[in-house]
């Protein structure tokens, strides 16, 4: 099937497959023999795992698929980036590799790239890089073909370019493209006005490897077609379901879990859409679209939303217009969210389960602007689930209790719940419920945070770890006022201090992008004068979900 998905009022073509298809053609087969396996590798794969949560690489995908056995050698030979595609070089044995390895150090493994780059190219050759721009026609390409290196507009500010090389690494050939004024399209390294960050990826394929076989001499040649996006791209456009796809492809890990059917499928600037996320829960998805920072049109996003719907074979997409500031009154935008007619699909109940890491939480697809999960927290969910046992645990800002679930099933001798909520909080206790989890060693107190400071306090009550999931903003009662983290962060955790014993640890995120996690540190510096205090590694981050562009701050302090 295919669909036509606009970006502004360009048009592209979206192309559906099947969850498991998908997989597969992240990693495809090329060529293969008893001491070599070449693969065509899709953007957005890495070749090897990378430091987060919940992560895999080309090798895990191809025991994944069956193709070889649990205990079989597989080593890359060619270094490829994540965000590069094309064919990559598998040895199955250590002499292959070793010879490969030499072969490549002396020149002997001949490649050749295909780049969308910056500015009208012209041919050039020097150090090994030979550059040659291809010449584009403007019509469509015909029906039924697949090679697409000949597709350029020839008035487009871009130029698709093959370049070939025998020694350069693909590091060099990046930073040499840039010195000659044409870096690629999305490189956000070498591009000095850093048009990655909005992008996606970068438009770099390895269309050609050409070299003597290490073990029988005979010559190979494996060529992987150039992607389609690369046409679109060059001509201008926003390659939507290329950006979505490789957002999905590094997201491989979730779609192979058997334990886990809630993720998040896009995340805005870190993939190349900036104001866009795309949550999945169970046979639902949620797109969040961020009002005036969205770069597509209300057509395009149903398209994606039929993407999402049809590629993943879920039910429903539902819709979350997100205003700019939601400090104001709610009452219109909320009601607009509780349509129970989703953007694509049919409608589903009020209330479904989503699993993560082997847990069951409640999620409402359209009660408001969430859903009950925020799943951005996943790796504080797991972080929790492995430092709980044992301890008393308080959780604020509790919402429907995700984190002290996750602390409950870790072991946790007893959790305590705190939001302002009721609503949420008995949302909450059905998520115990939902995990098996007896509520009697669990407490639940709807009480605005610095209220509940002074209660435990009276109280004498004290804890081996607290949790501070602080919000941007929240509405208070006593005094009626608005809570904003970057006014009250300080005393929000300068007032915890007393409730955590001596050597006991606080979680602290926030869900606010302009704030940093150094700035998170400052800010908890100020509060600790005059206690021992050392921090502790953060929960690695979680494989889509990442680093200082992702949405999602956590800072781990040990009190003493």
């Amino acid at each position: 099937m295919r669909l036509a998905l606009t970006s502004r009022s360009k048009a592209t073509t979206i192309h559906f497959m099947s969850r498991d298809a998908f997989v597969a053609a992240c990693v495809r087969r090329l060529f293969e023999d008893e001491h070599l396996l070449c693969v065509s590798k899709a953007a957005g794969v890495a070749i090897r795992r990378p430091d987060v949560d919940r992560a895999c690489d080309v090798v895990d995908i191809v025991r994944h698929l069956g193709w070889v056995g649990g205990d079989a050698t597989l080593r890359v030979v060619n270094a490829m980036g994540r965000m590069t595609s094309g064919v990559l070089i598998l040895a199955k044995s250590a002499p292959a590799a070793m010879k490969l390895d030499s072969a490549i150090s002396a020149g002997g493994v001949r490649r050749t790239y295909a780049a969308v780059v910056r500015g009208k190219a012209k041919s050039h050759s020097a150090d090994d890089l030979a550059l040659a721009p291809v010449r584009v026609h403007e019509e469509p390409e015909p029906r039924g073909r697949t090679d697409s290196t000949t597709s350029v507009v020839a008035a487009s500010p871009r130029s698709l370019v093959r370049v070939e090389t025998s020694t350069a690494s693909e590091k060099r050939l990046r930073e040499d493209l840039s010195k000659r004024h044409h870096p690629i399209v999305g490189d956000a390294i070498f591009d000095p006005r850093r048009e990655g960050r909005a992008s996606g990826r970068h438009y770099l394929h390895l269309e050609r490897v050409a070299f003597e076989h290490p073990i029988t001499g005979a010559p190979v040649n494996v060529t992987d077609s150039v992607p389609r996006d690369f046409e679109s791209v060059c001509r201008g456009q926003r390659a939507v379901e290329g950006v979505l796809r490789t957002a999905l492809a590094e997201r491989l890990p979730w779609l192979m879990d058997g334990a886990s059917d809630a993720y998040r499928a896009f995340d805005g600037r870190r993939d190349g859409l900036a104001g866009l996320n795309v949550d999945i829960h169970g046979r639902v998805a949620v797109m969040s679209v961020r009002q005036g920072r969205f770069p597509l049109d209300d057509g395009a996003l149903h398209d994606a939303a039929e993407w999402y719907g049809r590629f993943l074979g879920i039910d429903a997409v539902y819709l979350k217009g997100i205003p700019r500031d939601r400090s104001h009154d709610e009452s219109e935008s909320t009601q607009a969210l509780c349509d129970p007619q989703p953007l694509w699909g049919s409608a589903v109940p009020p209330e479904i389960t989503a699993r993560e890491d082997g847990l069951s939480y409640w999620v409402r697809p359209y009660d408001g602007f969430q859903t009950g999960l925020f799943l951005e927290h996943c790796g504080n969910r797991r972080w929790l689930k492995e430092h709980s046992a044992g301890r008393a645990v308080l959780n604020l800002f509790a919402y429907t209790c995700g984190l002290s679930v996750a602390a409950a099933t870790g072991g946790a001798l007893e959790t305590h719940s705190v939001d302002t909520s009721k609503k949420a909080l008995e949302w909450g206790k059905r998520n115990f419920e939902a995990n098996g989890l007896a509520l009697d060693s669990h407490r639940f107190y709807c009480s605005d945070v610095f209220e509940y400071y002074k209660r435990a306090e009276r109280q004498e009550r004290r804890f081996d770890l607290i949790v501070l999931d602080a919000p941007t903003f929240a509405r208070l009662k006593k005094p009626a006022r608005v809570f904003r983290v970057e006014a009250d962060f300080v005393r929000l955790v300068r007032e915890a201090l007393p409730l955590l014993i001596s050597g006991g640890v606080m979680l602290v995120s926030i869900n606010q992008r302009r704030l940093s996690t150094g700035w998170m540190r400052e800010r908890m510096d100020e509060a600790f004068k005059g206690r021992a205090y050392n921090y502790l590694p953060s929960p690695p981050n979680v494989v889509g979900i990442g680093g200082e562009d992702s949405s999602g701050r956590t800072v781990i302090v040990r009190v003493t």
